[in-house]
């Protein structure tokens, strides 16, 4: 795996950019430092701190999953537009909107059913 350290934490979800960034120049680490140079002991010390630092994949997803219950919930304009598996953003349907139409049945089965 050619990747750098930065590279291979956005592959993480919930953790993008930004957040990768903020890590390796808390940790000190040069973010064009390899993945495959660094040593497992010191990997495994970086896990730990990382664990701490930000929600694990896991939890993130129950937060967004539960989220996303809420606003259905609630019957926000959001959480209707989720559950009728149509754009949330304000994007035009008439000729657009394929892909929230392809993950309709998707999003029912796991926010309603």
């Amino acid at each position: 795996m050619n990747l750098t350290l930065y590279q291979t934490m956005t592959k993480i979800f919930g953790i993008g950019d930004t957040s990768a960034r903020a890590f390796c120049r808390m940790m000190g680490i040069s973010q064009r430092t390899m993945y495959r140079a660094i040593r497992q002991k010191r990997i495994m010390g970086l896990e730990r701190k990382m664990n701490a630092k930000f929600v694990s994949t896991k939890d993130y997803k129950r937060l967004y999953a539960k989220c996303v219950q809420d606003q259905i919930d609630n019957k926000t304009y959001k959480g209707v537009r989720m559950s009728l598996g149509l754009p949330a953003r304000g994007q035009r349907t008439h000729t657009n909107a394929s892909t929230p139409h392809r993950l309709r049945n998707r999003w029912q089965h796991v926010y309603l059913g």
